[in-house]
Protein backbone atom coordinates (compact mmCIF):
# COMPACT_ATOMS: atom_id res chain seq x y z
CA UNK A 1 0.00 0.00 0.00
CA UNK A 2 0.88 3.69 -0.22
CA UNK A 3 0.63 6.40 2.39
CA UNK A 4 0.89 10.11 1.63
CA UNK A 5 2.05 12.21 4.56
CA UNK A 6 1.02 15.86 4.55
CA UNK A 7 3.40 17.93 6.65
CA UNK A 8 0.67 20.41 7.58
CA UNK A 9 -1.17 17.60 9.33
CA UNK A 10 1.96 15.76 10.48
CA UNK A 11 4.54 18.28 11.71
CA UNK A 12 6.49 15.52 13.46
CA UNK A 13 7.66 13.69 10.39
CA UNK A 14 10.03 11.29 12.11
CA UNK A 15 7.42 10.01 14.59
CA UNK A 16 4.84 9.56 11.83
CA UNK A 17 7.22 7.53 9.67
CA UNK A 18 8.27 5.38 12.62
CA UNK A 19 4.66 4.53 13.46
CA UNK A 20 3.87 3.67 9.83
CA UNK A 21 6.91 1.36 9.48
CA UNK A 22 7.31 1.77 5.70
CA UNK A 23 9.21 -0.55 3.38
CA UNK A 24 10.34 2.39 1.23
CA UNK A 25 10.22 6.16 1.85
CA UNK A 26 9.85 8.62 -1.02
CA UNK A 27 10.48 12.35 -0.55
CA UNK A 28 9.45 14.69 -3.36
CA UNK A 29 10.88 18.05 -2.22
CA UNK A 30 14.54 18.85 -1.43
CA UNK A 31 13.70 20.56 1.87
CA UNK A 32 11.58 17.59 2.97
CA UNK A 33 14.31 15.16 1.93
CA UNK A 34 16.82 17.06 4.05
CA UNK A 35 14.42 17.24 6.97
CA UNK A 36 13.79 13.49 6.87
CA UNK A 37 17.30 12.32 5.98
CA UNK A 38 17.97 10.90 9.46
CA UNK A 39 15.19 8.29 9.17
CA UNK A 40 17.26 6.57 6.50
CA UNK A 41 19.54 5.27 9.25
CA UNK A 42 16.99 4.99 12.04
CA UNK A 43 14.48 2.86 10.10
CA UNK A 44 17.01 1.09 7.86
CA UNK A 45 14.77 1.25 4.77
CA UNK A 46 15.50 2.55 1.24
CA UNK A 47 14.93 6.30 0.87
CA UNK A 48 14.21 7.86 -2.54
CA UNK A 49 14.41 11.52 -3.44
CA UNK A 50 11.89 11.86 -6.29
CA UNK A 51 12.51 15.23 -7.94
CA UNK A 52 10.15 16.88 -10.39
CA UNK A 53 13.14 18.65 -11.98
CA UNK A 54 16.66 19.87 -11.33
CA UNK A 55 15.86 22.98 -9.29
CA UNK A 56 19.27 24.65 -9.44
CA UNK A 57 19.39 24.25 -13.23
CA UNK A 58 15.97 25.88 -13.68
CA UNK A 59 16.89 28.73 -11.32
CA UNK A 60 20.24 29.30 -13.04
CA UNK A 61 18.61 29.50 -16.49
CA UNK A 62 16.15 32.08 -15.18
CA UNK A 63 19.00 34.16 -13.73
CA UNK A 64 20.85 34.08 -17.06
CA UNK A 65 17.74 35.13 -18.96
CA UNK A 66 17.01 37.99 -16.56
CA UNK A 67 20.67 39.06 -16.30
CA UNK A 68 20.75 38.86 -12.50
CA UNK A 69 23.29 37.41 -10.06
CA UNK A 70 23.47 33.67 -9.51
CA UNK A 71 22.86 33.85 -5.76
CA UNK A 72 19.58 31.90 -5.73
CA UNK A 73 20.89 29.08 -7.92
CA UNK A 74 24.03 28.77 -5.77
CA UNK A 75 21.93 28.37 -2.63
CA UNK A 76 19.68 25.87 -4.40
CA UNK A 77 22.75 23.89 -5.54
CA UNK A 78 23.82 23.42 -1.91
CA UNK A 79 20.30 22.38 -0.88
CA UNK A 80 19.92 20.03 -3.83
CA UNK A 81 23.31 18.42 -3.31
CA UNK A 82 22.46 17.64 0.32
CA UNK A 83 19.05 16.24 -0.68
CA UNK A 84 20.50 13.97 -3.38
CA UNK A 85 23.40 12.75 -1.24
CA UNK A 86 20.99 11.99 1.64
CA UNK A 87 18.99 9.49 -0.44
CA UNK A 88 19.79 5.96 -1.52
CA UNK A 89 18.54 6.88 -4.99
CA UNK A 90 17.56 10.17 -6.64
CA UNK A 91 14.95 9.95 -9.40
CA UNK A 92 14.48 12.59 -12.13
CA UNK A 93 11.79 12.77 -14.83
CA UNK A 94 14.22 13.10 -17.75
CA UNK A 95 17.52 11.52 -18.75
CA UNK A 96 18.88 15.04 -19.28
CA UNK A 97 18.25 16.03 -15.65
CA UNK A 98 19.51 12.70 -14.29
CA UNK A 99 22.80 13.01 -16.19
CA UNK A 100 23.15 16.69 -15.27
CA UNK A 101 22.73 15.83 -11.58
CA UNK A 102 25.47 13.19 -11.85
CA UNK A 103 27.87 15.71 -13.39
CA UNK A 104 27.00 18.64 -11.16
CA UNK A 105 26.95 16.83 -7.83
CA UNK A 106 29.42 14.01 -8.56
CA UNK A 107 26.94 11.27 -7.68
CA UNK A 108 26.09 8.01 -9.42
CA UNK A 109 22.91 6.99 -7.59
CA UNK A 110 20.41 8.61 -9.96
CA UNK A 111 17.67 7.21 -12.16
CA UNK A 112 15.24 8.44 -14.78
CA UNK A 113 11.51 7.85 -14.55
CA UNK A 114 8.65 9.77 -16.12
CA UNK A 115 6.74 11.90 -13.64
CA UNK A 116 3.34 11.46 -15.28
CA UNK A 117 1.20 8.67 -16.68
CA UNK A 118 -1.75 8.76 -19.07
CA UNK A 119 -4.79 6.65 -18.32
CA UNK A 120 -6.09 4.39 -21.06
CA UNK A 121 -9.00 5.97 -22.88
CA UNK A 122 -10.92 5.66 -26.09
CA UNK A 123 -9.37 7.11 -29.28
CA UNK A 124 -9.72 10.84 -29.82
CA UNK A 125 -12.86 11.30 -31.93
CA UNK A 126 -12.72 13.10 -35.23
CA UNK A 127 -14.08 16.45 -34.13
CA UNK A 128 -14.49 19.79 -35.84
CA UNK A 129 -11.88 21.79 -33.96
CA UNK A 130 -12.09 25.53 -33.61
CA UNK A 131 -9.21 27.76 -34.67
CA UNK A 132 -8.04 28.15 -31.09
CA UNK A 133 -4.64 28.03 -29.44
CA UNK A 134 -4.51 26.75 -25.86
CA UNK A 135 -2.06 27.51 -23.07
CA UNK A 136 -2.39 25.97 -19.62
CA UNK A 137 -0.23 26.77 -16.60
CA UNK A 138 0.04 28.43 -13.24
CA UNK A 139 1.12 32.10 -13.01
CA UNK A 140 3.04 31.15 -9.87
CA UNK A 141 5.60 29.24 -11.96
CA UNK A 142 8.27 31.57 -13.39
CA UNK A 143 8.79 29.67 -16.67
CA UNK A 144 5.05 30.06 -17.35
CA UNK A 145 5.11 33.79 -16.57
CA UNK A 146 8.11 34.43 -18.80
CA UNK A 147 7.00 32.13 -21.63
CA UNK A 148 3.47 33.47 -21.87
CA UNK A 149 4.66 37.09 -21.67
CA UNK A 150 7.19 36.43 -24.46
CA UNK A 151 4.56 34.76 -26.63
CA UNK A 152 2.00 37.57 -26.19
CA UNK A 153 4.58 40.31 -26.79
CA UNK A 154 6.67 38.79 -29.56
CA UNK A 155 4.67 36.08 -31.35
CA UNK A 156 0.96 36.75 -30.93
CA UNK A 157 0.80 40.02 -32.96
CA UNK A 158 2.53 38.27 -35.89
CA UNK A 159 0.20 35.29 -35.66
CA UNK A 160 -2.84 37.60 -35.71
CA UNK A 161 -1.48 39.47 -38.74
CA UNK A 162 -1.30 36.20 -40.70
CA UNK A 163 -4.36 34.40 -39.30
CA UNK A 164 -6.85 37.02 -38.21
CA UNK A 165 -9.50 34.56 -37.05
CA UNK A 166 -7.30 32.67 -34.57
CA UNK A 167 -7.99 32.97 -30.83
CA UNK A 168 -5.94 32.16 -27.72
CA UNK A 169 -7.41 30.55 -24.59
CA UNK A 170 -5.30 30.79 -21.41
CA UNK A 171 -6.22 28.35 -18.64
CA UNK A 172 -5.18 29.21 -15.09
CA UNK A 173 -5.65 31.82 -12.39
CA UNK A 174 -4.06 34.71 -14.31
CA UNK A 175 -6.66 37.36 -13.41
CA UNK A 176 -4.39 39.06 -10.85
CA UNK A 177 -1.27 38.98 -13.02
CA UNK A 178 0.25 41.70 -15.19
CA UNK A 179 -0.24 39.42 -18.19
CA UNK A 180 -4.02 39.60 -17.72
CA UNK A 181 -3.89 43.26 -18.78
CA UNK A 182 -2.49 42.20 -22.17
CA UNK A 183 -5.76 40.48 -23.02
CA UNK A 184 -8.06 41.56 -25.84
CA UNK A 185 -11.03 40.21 -27.78
CA UNK A 186 -8.90 37.44 -29.27
CA UNK A 187 -7.36 36.39 -25.92
CA UNK A 188 -9.60 34.64 -23.41
CA UNK A 189 -8.55 34.09 -19.80
CA UNK A 190 -10.71 31.21 -18.62
CA UNK A 191 -9.61 31.27 -14.99
CA UNK A 192 -9.06 28.08 -13.01
CA UNK A 193 -11.08 25.19 -14.44
CA UNK A 194 -12.10 21.78 -13.16
CA UNK A 195 -10.41 18.82 -14.86
CA UNK A 196 -13.48 17.93 -16.91
CA UNK A 197 -13.76 21.56 -18.07
CA UNK A 198 -10.13 21.54 -19.17
CA UNK A 199 -10.71 18.32 -21.12
CA UNK A 200 -13.79 19.78 -22.82
CA UNK A 201 -11.99 22.99 -23.79
CA UNK A 202 -8.96 21.16 -25.16
CA UNK A 203 -11.15 18.74 -27.12
CA UNK A 204 -12.37 21.71 -29.16
CA UNK A 205 -9.01 23.44 -29.61
CA UNK A 206 -6.52 23.08 -32.44
CA UNK A 207 -3.02 23.82 -31.08
CA UNK A 208 -1.44 23.56 -27.64
CA UNK A 209 1.52 25.91 -27.08
CA UNK A 210 4.49 25.55 -24.72
CA UNK A 211 6.53 28.74 -25.36
CA UNK A 212 8.89 28.19 -22.41
CA UNK A 213 12.30 29.86 -22.53
CA UNK A 214 13.81 28.12 -19.51
CA UNK A 215 13.01 25.30 -17.14
CA UNK A 216 13.87 21.72 -16.27
CA UNK A 217 11.99 18.46 -16.01
CA UNK A 218 9.08 17.14 -18.00
CA UNK A 219 6.13 19.43 -18.71
CA UNK A 220 2.68 18.19 -17.86
CA UNK A 221 1.07 20.79 -20.13
CA UNK A 222 2.77 19.30 -23.20
CA UNK A 223 1.65 15.76 -22.34
CA UNK A 224 -1.85 17.06 -21.63
CA UNK A 225 -2.03 18.68 -25.06
CA UNK A 226 -0.92 15.43 -26.71
CA UNK A 227 -3.41 13.40 -24.68
CA UNK A 228 -6.21 15.77 -25.71
CA UNK A 229 -5.50 15.46 -29.43
CA UNK A 230 -4.08 18.96 -29.82
CA UNK A 231 -1.22 19.61 -32.21
CA UNK A 232 1.73 20.89 -30.19
CA UNK A 233 4.10 23.77 -30.87
CA UNK A 234 6.84 24.01 -28.28
CA UNK A 235 10.34 25.19 -27.52
CA UNK A 236 13.04 22.77 -26.39
CA UNK A 237 12.12 23.44 -22.76
CA UNK A 238 8.52 22.39 -23.30
CA UNK A 239 9.66 19.13 -24.93
CA UNK A 240 12.27 18.06 -22.37
CA UNK A 241 12.23 14.32 -21.91
CA UNK A 242 10.63 13.74 -25.33
CA UNK A 243 12.65 12.35 -28.27
CA UNK A 244 13.80 14.60 -31.10
CA UNK A 245 13.09 11.82 -33.61
CA UNK A 246 9.39 12.63 -33.21
CA UNK A 247 9.88 16.28 -34.22
CA UNK A 248 7.66 17.25 -37.20
CA UNK A 249 5.81 13.98 -36.71
CA UNK A 250 4.20 14.12 -33.24
CA UNK A 251 4.82 17.81 -32.51
CA UNK A 252 6.56 20.89 -33.96
CA UNK A 253 9.66 22.23 -32.23
CA UNK A 254 10.28 26.00 -32.49
CA UNK A 255 12.83 28.01 -30.50
CA UNK A 256 12.72 31.43 -32.17
CA UNK A 257 9.93 33.94 -32.60
CA UNK A 258 9.80 33.43 -36.37
CA UNK A 259 9.82 29.62 -36.12
CA UNK A 260 7.12 29.65 -33.47
CA UNK A 261 4.87 31.90 -35.54
CA UNK A 262 5.49 29.95 -38.75
CA UNK A 263 4.63 26.65 -37.02
CA UNK A 264 1.32 28.01 -35.75
CA UNK A 265 0.43 29.49 -39.12
CA UNK A 266 1.23 26.20 -40.87
CA UNK A 267 -1.00 24.23 -38.48
CA UNK A 268 -3.93 26.64 -38.84
CA UNK A 269 -3.73 26.69 -42.63
CA UNK A 270 -2.89 23.04 -43.42
CA UNK A 271 -5.47 21.05 -41.48
CA UNK A 272 -4.51 17.71 -43.02
CA UNK A 273 -0.97 18.07 -41.61
CA UNK A 274 -2.38 19.28 -38.29
CA UNK A 275 -4.62 16.23 -38.01
CA UNK A 276 -1.77 13.81 -38.74
CA UNK A 277 0.53 15.44 -36.18
CA UNK A 278 -2.22 15.40 -33.55
CA UNK A 279 -2.96 11.71 -34.15
CA UNK A 280 0.72 10.79 -34.01
CA UNK A 281 1.28 12.78 -30.81
CA UNK A 282 -1.75 11.23 -29.17
CA UNK A 283 -0.64 7.70 -30.08
CA UNK A 284 2.90 8.42 -28.83
CA UNK A 285 1.85 9.65 -25.40
CA UNK A 286 -0.57 6.76 -24.89
CA UNK A 287 2.11 4.23 -25.77
CA UNK A 288 5.07 5.60 -23.82
CA UNK A 289 3.27 7.29 -20.91
CA UNK A 290 0.72 4.62 -20.13
CA UNK A 291 0.02 3.50 -16.58
CA UNK A 292 1.56 0.13 -17.47
CA UNK A 293 4.84 1.78 -18.54
CA UNK A 294 4.82 3.88 -15.38
CA UNK A 295 4.33 0.82 -13.16
CA UNK A 296 7.11 -1.13 -14.87
CA UNK A 297 9.51 1.75 -14.37
CA UNK A 298 8.48 2.17 -10.76
CA UNK A 299 9.07 -1.53 -10.06
CA UNK A 300 12.55 -1.29 -11.59
CA UNK A 301 13.42 1.74 -9.46
CA UNK A 302 12.18 0.21 -6.21
CA UNK A 303 14.28 -2.89 -6.87
CA UNK A 304 17.33 -0.73 -7.55
CA UNK A 305 16.72 1.28 -4.37
CA UNK A 306 16.74 -1.91 -2.29
CA UNK A 307 19.99 -3.03 -3.94
CA UNK A 308 21.53 0.40 -3.28
CA UNK A 309 20.53 0.10 0.37
CA UNK A 310 22.47 -3.12 0.78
Amino acid sequence: GFETILLVENPNLEDTLTKFMPDVIVFSRPSTMIRGRHVRTELNVPVLYWAHDLHAKRTSLAEELEGISASDSLVMSLVEQLAISSADLAVFPTKEDSEAACRKYSVSSTEEHQYFSIRSSSPIPEAIREENLVFIGSPGHKPNQDGLFWFLEECWPLVKDKVGSVKLQIIGAWQDSQIYRQGNDAVEFTGQLAEYEVSHLMSKGLIGISPLRFGAGMKRKTLQYLESGLSVVSTDFGLQGLPTNQDNKSWLRANTKIDFVDAIVQLTQQRNITSEIAKSGNAFVKQFFSEEEFDLGLERILKKAKVQRR
